[in-house]
């Protein structure tokens, strides 16, 4: 997990020093990340992007409520 903060007045928080706050969890973004791949023989476009597609769609599923 990943904390963002905000302070109003320091620019950098300072060890030891109590801030006043709230925590809210942020709506965030999806956005697939792909591993690098090797186009070299064997290699088809319609395949590796069909296979991408059928992994964004499986894991879309488990995301989004029906």
């Amino acid at each position: 997990m990943d904390v963002k903060t905000y302070l109003r007045s320091d620019s950098r928080m300072k060890d030891g020093k109590n801030y006043q706050g709230v925590l809210r969890r942020d709506d965030g973004t999806y956005h697939p990340n792909f591993r690098p791949i090797h186009t070299g023989r064997g290699f088809y476009v319609q395949r590796y992007a069909s296979e991408v597609a059928n992994e964004l769609l499986w894991a879309l599923e488990g995301l989004v409520e029906d």
